[in-house]
Protein backbone atom coordinates (compact mmCIF):
# COMPACT_ATOMS: atom_id res chain seq x y z
CA UNK A 1 0.00 0.00 0.00
CA UNK A 2 1.65 3.18 -1.15
CA UNK A 3 0.95 6.52 0.36
CA UNK A 4 1.64 8.85 -2.54
CA UNK A 5 1.39 12.53 -1.94
CA UNK A 6 0.38 14.40 -5.05
CA UNK A 7 1.54 18.00 -4.79
CA UNK A 8 -1.30 20.35 -5.56
CA UNK A 9 -1.17 24.10 -5.19
CA UNK A 10 -4.94 24.21 -4.78
CA UNK A 11 -5.05 22.18 -1.56
CA UNK A 12 -6.58 24.28 1.20
CA UNK A 13 -7.74 27.02 -1.13
CA UNK A 14 -11.33 27.80 -2.03
CA UNK A 15 -10.58 28.07 -5.75
CA UNK A 16 -9.64 24.40 -5.82
CA UNK A 17 -13.35 23.65 -5.46
CA UNK A 18 -14.36 26.01 -8.26
CA UNK A 19 -11.44 25.27 -10.58
CA UNK A 20 -10.52 21.61 -10.09
CA UNK A 21 -7.85 21.76 -12.81
CA UNK A 22 -5.43 24.50 -13.67
CA UNK A 23 -6.09 26.41 -16.87
CA UNK A 24 -3.02 25.11 -18.69
CA UNK A 25 -4.31 21.53 -18.26
CA UNK A 26 -7.48 22.35 -20.20
CA UNK A 27 -8.07 22.38 -23.92
CA UNK A 28 -8.14 25.64 -25.84
CA UNK A 29 -11.94 25.57 -26.17
CA UNK A 30 -12.28 24.92 -22.45
CA UNK A 31 -9.91 27.79 -21.66
CA UNK A 32 -11.87 30.12 -23.93
CA UNK A 33 -15.17 29.03 -22.39
CA UNK A 34 -13.78 29.53 -18.87
CA UNK A 35 -12.60 33.02 -19.81
CA UNK A 36 -15.92 34.00 -21.42
CA UNK A 37 -17.98 32.64 -18.52
CA UNK A 38 -15.71 34.34 -15.97
CA UNK A 39 -15.85 37.72 -17.70
CA UNK A 40 -19.63 37.39 -18.20
CA UNK A 41 -20.15 36.61 -14.52
CA UNK A 42 -17.99 39.58 -13.53
CA UNK A 43 -19.84 41.98 -15.85
CA UNK A 44 -23.22 40.64 -14.74
CA UNK A 45 -22.27 40.99 -11.07
CA UNK A 46 -21.08 44.57 -11.52
CA UNK A 47 -24.23 45.45 -13.47
CA UNK A 48 -26.45 44.03 -10.74
CA UNK A 49 -24.48 45.94 -8.11
CA UNK A 50 -24.92 49.23 -9.94
CA UNK A 51 -28.58 48.46 -10.51
CA UNK A 52 -29.08 47.93 -6.78
CA UNK A 53 -27.15 51.08 -5.90
CA UNK A 54 -29.03 53.35 -8.30
CA UNK A 55 -32.50 51.81 -8.01
CA UNK A 56 -33.22 52.92 -4.44
CA UNK A 57 -32.74 56.68 -5.07
CA UNK A 58 -34.83 56.39 -8.25
CA UNK A 59 -37.63 54.66 -6.36
CA UNK A 60 -37.51 57.28 -3.61
CA UNK A 61 -37.60 60.10 -6.17
CA UNK A 62 -40.50 58.45 -8.00
CA UNK A 63 -42.51 57.98 -4.79
CA UNK A 64 -41.88 61.59 -3.77
CA UNK A 65 -42.85 62.84 -7.23
CA UNK A 66 -46.09 60.84 -7.15
CA UNK A 67 -46.93 62.22 -3.71
CA UNK A 68 -46.20 65.79 -4.81
CA UNK A 69 -48.24 65.42 -8.00
CA UNK A 70 -51.14 63.79 -6.17
CA UNK A 71 -51.04 66.48 -3.50
CA UNK A 72 -51.00 69.17 -6.19
CA UNK A 73 -53.93 67.55 -8.01
CA UNK A 74 -55.92 67.21 -4.77
CA UNK A 75 -55.23 70.82 -3.84
CA UNK A 76 -56.22 72.01 -7.32
CA UNK A 77 -59.46 69.98 -7.28
CA UNK A 78 -60.26 71.30 -3.78
CA UNK A 79 -59.76 74.89 -5.03
CA UNK A 80 -62.00 74.23 -8.02
CA UNK A 81 -64.73 72.80 -5.77
CA UNK A 82 -64.52 75.74 -3.39
CA UNK A 83 -64.94 78.31 -6.20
Amino acid sequence: MSNEVIPDSRVGHWWGIIFPRTLHDKSLISQLLSFVVGISALVFGVAISFLQIFTLPLVIALVLAVHVIQGDVRARSARLRSN
